[in-house]
This record gives structure tokens, sequence and C-alpha cells, in this order.
């Protein structure tokens, strides 16, 4: 690692070693490199690899400008009130959705319907008020539930941890989540 940093033009700092005094040296030499982005991927990448079907339609809508340039998407402002526009958006959530039924079906066996809204949190486990807050949210609409309070649409909460720190409070939301 060490040695790539004599040799890079950037260091991401967020959540590595470069945070750490084993980097400070480093740092000090080569101040400009390091930086701290905490958002690696671009909306606009996540976008088109995610969901290419919407990309497609807001290229055809806008052109391919927005993949570079993300202000092109006040572009689609135009359209707000375009009734052929509004539809094929839903079309092409509705078909998303349905995607995703069909993957999680596969997955895990559950049947969902692709008409409840899903309400998604997919981050590393941290030490968060935002997913606390989302935990505690699923509990209030359970409560609300039981009491016979029922929601107009299901709704489907996906809260996943792919890393977890080992704080306490990472610990405890863990157990709460599960």
């Amino acid at each position: 690692d060490r040695l790539e940093i004599h040799y890079c033009s950037h260091v991401n700092g967020v959540g590595s070693a470069a945070c750490t005094d084993g980097f400070r040296k480093f740092r000090e030499i080569y101040p400009e490199r390091f930086c701290f982005i905490a958002n690696g991927i671009s909306f606009r990448r996540w976008l088109t690899t995610s969901n290419r079907e919407l990309a497609a339609f807001i290229s055809a809508m806008i052109g391919d400008g927005y993949k570079r340039n993300s202000l092109l998407l006040e572009d689609l402002l135009d359209y707000r009130d375009d009734p052929e526009t509004l539809a094929a958006l839903e079309e092409i959530k509705y078909h998303a959705r349905q995607e995703l039924c069909r993957f999680l079906r596969e997955k895990t066996g559950r049947q969902i319907s692709p008409d409840a809204v899903f309400d998604m949190q997919i981050k590393p486990l941290q030490d968060d008020r935002r997913q606390l807050m989302n935990v505690l949210d699923v509990i209030h609409r359970y409560l609300r539930i039981r009491r016979g309070d029922l929601p107009s649409r299901p709704v489907v909460f996906f809260i996943t941890a792919g890393e977890i720190l080992t704080t306490d409070f990472a610990r405890d939301l863990l157990h709460l989540m599960r």
C-alpha cells in the first residue's frame, strides 16, 4: 500500500488506512494526493448500471450529456406535466419493481407484490442515527398495523448492512434489526 502512494495521483482516505497514523507522514509529504470522498460511485453511474431502462428513457428525452453533467437532468423538468412522459416513467418504475420482486422470490422464496412501496436503506452498518430512525419507523408502523391502522399500500422495508462496525451501538442496532 505504501509504495503505491508514491506513484498514484490520488488516495481516497475514507474508511481506509489513509485515516490512521500509519499514513500521517505520507499525508504530510503529499497532502494534495489525499482526498476524502464518502460516496465513490456517482448516482449517474449507479443509474446507468442498475436501471438501464430508465437511463435509456432519460437519454431519449434529453440526450446522454447528463451522464457527465448532472445539471442537465434539470432538462427533464420540461416534461413534468406531460401525461405521456409521466405514464412512461410509471411503467418503467413498475417494471423495475417487478424485476426486484422476481429476484427476491428466486433468492428468498418470498413473494412480494410489485404494488408495494419499497423503503430501502443499503449501506454499511455504522454508528448512524439514520439507520436507527429507519428501524424505529418500522417498529412504529408495525405497532400501528397491530392496532388495526392498515396502510393503503403494503410497505416492504429493506435494511441491509454489508460491513458492520463492532461498536456497542452498531451491535445493538443489528440485534434490533434482526
